[in-house]
């Protein structure tokens, strides 16, 4: 299915890349301050947990991500298989959180999106902004009161008020409506494969799901 302004699709994608904004910003802080602290805090021993509640923080974060495609997207992005060993002591669970590759992935996921979130929500919001506005200058354009400042940088005899000119604002209004569909699409299908990436299962564990899987259709 095709992003197009009039499907619920593209304003989903609109809604997740407006939410990207706010777990950019919320997650993306919270890691780097995690992070921070916790590097600052290593040549004691508090500074190694410190790093591992970061962490187990990221997971969190990413789960919440997850839910998110999920329910705006409709896109679902399985989690990661995580054995523990709770018989382990402290010192020994948290060494292995910080040797975890599925527990750095899920905080390089939160801190990336430190970065995506407020550029996708710019780039969407951006372009439907633009849409709107040339959709409708075609009717405030006759109210402006600083009509005569635009005709100065247009082309000599070239009147902003002229029919012409609004039909023209008015048709690129309209492109510009399916170019913002296609923005917000892209931004959608980019966080998803980012999610998959870094949030969801590796190759070896998908595998092994899936052989389980095989196998107990086969016993069935």
């Amino acid at each position: 299915m095709s992003y197009l302004p009039w499907s619920p699709r593209t304003w989903r994608a609109t809604a997740n890349a407006t939410l990207d904004l706010l777990y950019g910003a919320v997650a993306g802080s919270l890691l780097l301050l995690g992070l921070s602290l916790g590097a600052g805090l290593l040549v004691l021993v508090i500074g190694f947990f410190v790093v591992a509640a970061t962490l187990v923080m990221a997971r969190w974060l990413g789960a919440g991500y997850r839910s998110q495609l999920a329910g705006v997207l409709h896109e679902v992005v399985d989690g990661r298989i995580r054995g523990t060993d709770r018989s382990a002591s402290l010192w020994l669970r948290t060494w292995a959180l910080l040797r975890s590759r599925g527990a750095w992935k899920d905080c390089a996921h939160g801190l990336v999106m430190l970065v995506l979130g407020p550029v996708w929500f710019s780039l969407v919001i951006g372009a439907w902004s633009a849409a709107f506005a040339l959709l409708a200058f075609p009717v405030y354009i006759g109210w402006a009161p600083d009509a005569a400042a635009i005709d100065r940088h247009l082309p000599a005899g070239l009147d902003v008020r002229s029919l012409g000119v609004r039909l023209f604002a008015g048709a690129v209004g309209v492109g510009m409506l399916f170019v913002a569909s296609w923005v917000a699409g892209l931004t959608a299908q980019a966080d998803t494969a980012l999610a998959r990436g870094l949030l969801g299962p590796d190759a070896s564990q998908a595998l092994r799901a899936q052989v389980a899987t095989l196998t107990t259709t086969r016993a069935a």
